[in-house]
């Protein structure tokens, strides 16, 4: 490119075909971002403020067997932390945009609670998460303009 006005005309081609580009594979990884956060609310028993979860009734640990929060049986956390997900897992992504959480039943009910039951919010996610997420997806756009920059 000879001047200056020409690097300018294809930045700014670039960044406006950025926005047409298909950005799968990049939301793909921003949902590994958001699985990590997941898990780590589970083994830290926190929600996504940070806040603990209530912890449970005593009954319920007795039928248990154990007091970890929000796992019974392990599905509702395995379909939001399994690497490739499960059959409960709800990971759907389009080329500039991504769906992801659970469709078990219960989850729903441990998200707000009920009269019996307290609120332990599991899905969800803080502004370190964000960021991670929004990293991810401006490299990917980052990426998408570089390779139309050197195309000219």
């Amino acid at each position: 490119m000879d001047d200056l006005e020409t690097v300018l005309e294809v930045v700014f081609q670039a960044a406006e075909q950025a926005e047409e580009q298909d950005y799968t594979e990049a939301l793909d990884e921003a949902i590994t971002v958001l699985q990590d956060f997941e898990r780590a609310m589970y083994l830290e028993q926190r929600g996504p403020n940070g806040q603990a979860w209530a912890p449970i009734a005593f009954s319920t640990a007795s039928r248990k067997g154990h007091t970890s929060i929000l796992v019974d049986t392990g599905r509702m956390f395995e379909s939001l932390t399994t690497i490739d997900g499960t059959q409960d897992t709800i990971w759907q992504t389009g080329k500039t945009w991504l769906r992801f959480g659970t469709s078990v039943p219960y989850a729903h009910w441990h998200q707000t609670g009920t009269r019996r039951m307290p609120a332990r919010p599991h899905v969800g996610v803080d502004q370190t998460t964000a960021d991670r997420v929004g990293t991810v997806l401006g490299e990917a756009v980052a990426r998408r303009m570089g390779e139309r920059i050197k195309r000219g």
